[in-house]
């Protein structure tokens, strides 16, 4: 379990396409190809469980992982806990990306903010605030890997 530093505001929630992975060599792509699906809100679905990026700190892809906030939400249990699977990962190579997240909203030189995790949509989706607008304000606090691979 890795627990995620309340340095920064880490209730930033990105999104991305699907279907912009496109290399065929890759893991995240043998991944779309064998499981893609959505939910009714056009959410990249695996069984059950969401499909987000996240840094390679997480596991790895195919992995199941579970995702706790500060404040609980019930879109996916009694206990707030967002059940995913990692679907791409954050470039940790990119300048601004740390090992839990890529980092915005820089004042006075310090970012501000950073973002774990960032779920993986159709193209239908225009806002994922309007999906999950009880996610403002609510930070990831920690990231359990299960130990299941939805590729092996």
């Amino acid at each position: 379990m890795v627990d995620i530093p309340n340095d920064l505001d880490n209730s930033v929630y990105s999104y991305m396409n699907w279907n912009k992975i496109t290399n065929q060599n890759s893991e995240q792509y043998k991944l779309r190809t064998n499981h893609e699906s959505y939910d009714g809100n056009g959410l990249g679905d695996i069984k059950g469980r969401k499909v987000i990026a996240c840094t390679s700190t997480f596991g790895n892809i195919g992995d199941e992982i579970e995702v706790t906030f500060k404040n609980k939400v019930d879109y996916w249990n009694s206990n707030g806990t967002l059940f995913a699977v990692i679907g791409d990962f954050k470039s940790q190579n990119d300048p601004n990306c740390d090992r839990y997240g890529h980092l915005y909203t820089k004042i006075n030189g310090k970012y501000t903010q950073r973002s774990v995790i960032e779920f993986i949509v159709n193209s239908k989706v225009k806002n994922i605030k309007g999906i999950f607008p009880n996610l403002k304000n609510n930070p990831v606090i920690k990231i359990k890997n299960t130990g299941k691979n939805y590729l092996k």
